[in-house]
């Protein structure tokens, strides 16, 4: 059990060696923008990921009804609140980082008419 908590601790050092990357690239770089098409696609991806954190979650909540021992009651709890917290992330995930990378057809056409004196019409 004790190396598979310490497993589970790198790991998380290097989930969030690489957090720290993204942020990184965030403030230092404008990062690509995405279609609404793949936009459309990542949201499924998310939203698939976000209803399987609910159901780890309920699973979870059940198996503190079962449980007795304490040791696995903490282990329990200790990987719920991960579950809480990647939910969270989850709900947040597409409003804060991909929206604003997102060009709908109206961005386009706005970007290309907005400074046009007339809009395409002959003379106004």
């Amino acid at each position: 059990m004790i190396k598979s908590i310490l497993g589970s601790i790198a790991n998380d050092s290097r989930k969030h060696a690489e957090i720290y990357s993204g942020i990184l690239r965030i403030l230092r770089e404008v990062g690509p923008a995405i279609t609404e098409e793949d936009f459309s696609r990542l949201e499924g991806i998310v939203k698939t990921h976000i209803r399987m954190e609910e159901e780890m979650i309920e699973t979870l909540n059940r198996f503190f009804k079962e449980v007795d021992d304490k040791r696995v009651e903490y282990l329990f709890r200790y990987i719920l609140d991960d579950e809480v917290k990647h939910h969270r992330l989850l709900l947040n995930i597409l409003e804060l980082i991909v929206k604003r990378e997102v060009v709908t057809e109206k961005d386009i056409w706005d970007f290309i008419w907005r400074e046009v004196p007339f809009h395409g019409t002959p003379g106004g």
